[in-house]
């Protein structure tokens, strides 16, 4: 199927019901016409590191994800294989960007996560531009990085983390 934007589409489910597109950009798309046109010198990140998807409940390599498309899980917490897995990261393949899979009872959880070069900064531009709101507090997250989730007014979730392991 071509989108409205010019783009072969089609779209899966994975066993947890989140939908996965996938997009091939056409010739004379909009997103092929306009790429990189649109990125302001002011963004917060230039890359994503991760997308956070709601699962239900966790199994290691699950056939969707390793198996038909062909991810590779990079990281499992605990590492301990005789525990059950709490957080999964799989690496798309030929790429540096992952999907975090974490269970949960709530779809609220599936979010973007982008890489801050530095956590102090993105929390002084975040608190220049949202005067009226209050910001959490950034954490270390299990991954030994530094994290901060902020959310809209309609509870939508975004995070931020620097690349490199925290100093602990």
């Amino acid at each position: 199927m071509v989108d409205g934007a010019g783009n072969k589409v089609f779209v899966v489910h994975d066993p947890a019901g989140n939908p996965v597109e996938f997009l091939e950009w056409g010739s004379k798309s909009l997103h092929k016409a306009s790429k990189g046109k649109y990125l302001s010198a002011d963004r917060i990140s230039d890359r994503m590191h991760h997308v956070g998807l709601y699962s239900l409940k966790l199994e290691d390599n699950p056939v969707f994800y390793t198996e038909i498309l062909g991810f590779k899980t990079i990281l499992r917490y605990p590492e301990d294989l005789t525990l059950p897995p709490q957080i999964l990261y799989f690496q798309m393949p030929g790429t540096a960007e992952f999907i975090e899979h974490y269970p949960t009872d709530t779809r609220a959880f599936s979010h973007p996560c982008f890489v801050a070069k530095d956590m102090q900064e993105v929390i002084y531009t975040l608190k220049e531009r949202r005067k009226d709101e209050t910001l959490a507090s950034p954490m270390i997250g299990k991954g030994r990085r530094w994290l901060l989730n902020i959310y809209n007014s309609d509870g939508t979730r975004v995070e931020f983390t620097e690349m490199f392991l925290a100093r602990l």
